[in-house]
């Protein structure tokens, strides 16, 4: 063995082929050898190591031919039939190869599968190896048979204490196919026909099997779908494995060639490489012409949509340029440009938004509606034109809503808002601020109300409002006087409430000073300053009106009550009617200031003062229910007002006991109330340096 060779431990051919062999020298096999296996050559100094083993086979390697096909040479054997003289030079006398098994020869040889050839050493009874019984006791010591006839065991005589078993091994035959058992027919030995012979077997009950005689087959077990007429006709027909030994059998009887067959094979196998081959491209090849059928229908079906396009671009663009020639000759009218864009919006749809047509509008349609707004009067018309707006918005509004696009913008501005913004609201701006006037807001409300949303667009209105009308109004109310203008300016401010709602609140302390400065010199017998105060109540804040009433009509009205006289004889009410006037705008807390500062302590003391003259029971009742009566309805159940009341009742009660016990007594006033104090825990001393009139304060 070469340096360079290792040792291997794997399971080899040799080991199989003698395995059973006592006697096998140990020898490694050469590197060749584990490469080529069976064909691999001997060389003589391997041989000469192991002198007893038995040299392997040499087999000349295998010839590689054209196609990348390699051919095996033949078997040849010490006996030359007449046949092989007839054979090409090709398969000459060759040495016996790997494919024994396919020639007759080798079913027919003495030696068993697996055995070893015995050597001289080789034990075995001899009796029983001439009947095939335990033949492979020749390649052993024989210690099977010797085991059996210690046991009793004669030869042809069966098994057992009673020679009841069998006489004879068990025979192994060789299946025809890979088929199951019993596929091929029956299986048994002529011996275990002997031993064993077939009993009676019970008779069936008949079936009826009509049905599946006039059943239809389809059999594809083999290369082609055969239509079989019935179940039976399975039966009848030979199996594959039965029809191809009988064939090779046949033909093969006498004409044995393995290497050819296997060449055969192998072309075979080729050839059903190349079947499956073409058919997976023939297959891939199909599902290409498919897709590619399917690409060619959707690319006609596009290009049979670009032509209509096309063809429908050609003709807009006709009518574009007709509109452009038109307006080129300054021939161009609104109800034709009208119609243009009628025809391009319902005929072309698709062309008309894809390439925003709307767009061209504020080109050719602005300068056509200026000249038609430029006779115009809002004021006087304010429905006119109305229709033709509303065309045009059909016509070229993209939809955009009602968002923020001023001019000055990034965003581009929607072609109908840039109409309106250029043509209508150009003409309502330069009438407010021209003829209009502001305390005539009637004709201009109708403008508005008349050209509301949608048809106006939210920002151009909100423009209009808060930087062309608001300035105008603003500036009004700074020339508005009071006390000169004998419209009210609630008449024509109120109106714009629901539009500038919160924009009017810069001018809101305008007013409220210029109010203040018109009642400087108002008296309460004017009833003007309520009218037109009485419609601000429901503008301004409650704070902001509290504060004007406090500041202009409270000091007034208090003043009219301190003139008043109260008596219980000829009473002037004219003053209490004027401060009843104002219930409606004073709160409850201004009327009862006004009650307790000027109206309470002077009707306490006209009380007094004629109690003291010991009136009639019936008079005071009916002068006091008729002040009760004439409380201010927001405060004649108040709180407050009823405990005035009803201290007015208790002093009523007081002075009259006071009266009489003077009478009785003969005793001063003072005198008088000190005991009345003294009795009820009141302290009633003069107050230090307090004098009213010259006399002491109590």
């Amino acid at each position: 063995m070469s340096d360079n060779e290792t040792e291997k431990f794997e399971v080899t051919d040799y080991d199989l082929e003698n395995e059973f062999n006592t006697h096998r020298p140990g020898r490694r096999i050469t590197k060749e050898q584990q490469i080529y296996g069976i064909w691999a050559s001997t060389s003589d100094g391997e041989e000469g190591d192991d002198k007893d083993a038995p040299p392997p086979a040499a087999v000349p390697r295998a010839r590689v031919l054209r196609g990348g096909l390699n051919f095996v040479p033949g078997d040849s054997s010490d006996e030359e039939t007449p046949l092989k003289k007839d054979l090409p030079t090709s398969f000459g006398s060759k040495k016996p190869s790997s494919y024994a098994s396919f020639s007759s020869s080798s079913s027919k040889r003495n030696d068993i599968a697996g055995m070893r050839r015995g050597g001289p050493g080789g034990g075995g009874n001899a009796s029983l190896l001439g009947s095939g019984l335990g033949d492979w006791e020749k390649y052993t010591t024989g210690i099977g048979s010797k085991l059996l006839k210690k046991m009793g065991f004669e030869e042809g005589k069966g098994l057992g204490k009673n020679l009841q078993g069998i006489a004879t091994p068990v025979e192994a035959n060789k299946r025809k196919g890979k088929g199951a058992i019993g596929f091929y027919g029956s299986e048994r030995s002529e011996r275990s026909l002997k031993d064993f012979p077939e009993g009676k077997s019970k008779k069936l009950k008949p079936t009826d099997d009509s049905h599946i005689t006039k059943t239809k087959v389809i059999d594809m077990t083999g290369p082609e779908t055969r239509v079989l007429s019935s179940y039976h006709a399975i039966a009848g027909q030979k199996s594959i494995v039965d029809e191809y030994e009988e064939d090779k059998k046949k033909r093969y009887e006498h004409f044995d060639l393995p290497e050819l067959l296997h060449n055969l094979q192998i072309l075979l196998e080729k050839c059903e490489d190349d079947i499956v081959r073409n058919a997976r491209t023939q297959e891939r090849e199909n599902d290409r012409i498919v897709h590619l059928n399917h690409e060619r229908e959707r690319y006609e079906t596009l290009l049979e949509r670009e032509k209509k396009e096309l063809e429908s671009l050609d003709q807009a663009l006709t009518l574009v340029e007709r509109l452009e020639t038109r307006h080129k000759e300054q021939t161009l009218s609104l109800s034709e440009a009208a119609s243009i864009f009628t025809e391009l919006k319902r005929d072309y749809p698709k062309i008309y938004n894809t390439y925003e047509i709307p767009y061209l509008a504020p080109t050719y349609i602005t300068p056509l509606l200026k000249e038609l707004l430029r006779t115009w009067n809002p004021l006087a018309q304010p429905a006119a034109h109305k229709d033709i707006f509303a065309t045009w918005q059909k016509l070229v509004d993209l939809g955009g809503g009602q968002q923020q696009q001023q001019p000055g913008t990034d965003m581009p501005m929607d072609p109908y808002h840039h109409l309106v913004w250029e043509t209508w609201a150009a003409a309502v701006r330069s009438t407010v601020m021209g003829p209009w006037e502001p305390r005539d807001c009637g004709p201009l409300l109708a403008v508005l109300e008349v050209w509301n949303v949608p048809l106006v667009p939210v920002w151009i209105q909100g423009h209009l409002l808060q930087h062309v009308i608001l300035p105008r109004i603003t500036r009004a109310v700074h020339n508005w006087n009071p006390r000169q203008d004998t419209v009210p300016i609630h008449t024509w401010l109120h109106p714009w409430l629901p539009l500038l709602v919160d924009h009017l609140q810069s001018v809101y302390p305008v007013i409220r000073q210029k109010l203040s400065a018109a009642l400087v010199h108002w008296h309460p017998s004017d009833r003007s300053a309520k009218m037109v105060l009485q419609p601000w109540k429901r503008v301004f804040t409650d704070i902001s009106m509290t504060n004007l009433i406090q500041s202009n009509i409270q000091p007034k009205l208090e003043a009219a009550l301190m003139e008043m006289t109260i008596t219980p004889h000829s009473q002037n009410l004219d003053p209490w009617h004027w401060f009843l006037d104002w219930d409606d705008l004073l709160t409850a807390q201004i009327s009862i200031d006004i009650l307790e500062r000027c109206f309470f302590p002077r009707w306490y003391q006209a009380l007094g003062t004629w109690l003291s003259a010991n009136p009639s029971h019936t008079d005071v009742l009916a002068w006091y229910k008729g002040w009760r009566d004439l409380m201010p309805k927001s405060v004649a159940n108040h709180l407050q007002v009823r405990q005035k009341f009803q201290q007015a009742l208790e002093c009523s009660k007081d002075w009259a006991d006071i009266i009489n016990s003077a009478r009785r007594e003969t005793l001063s006033m003072r005198e008088v109330v000190e005991r009345r104090c003294q009795e009820r825990g009141i302290v009633f001393v003069p107050l230090p340096e307090r004098k009213h009139e010259g006399r002491p304060v109590y």
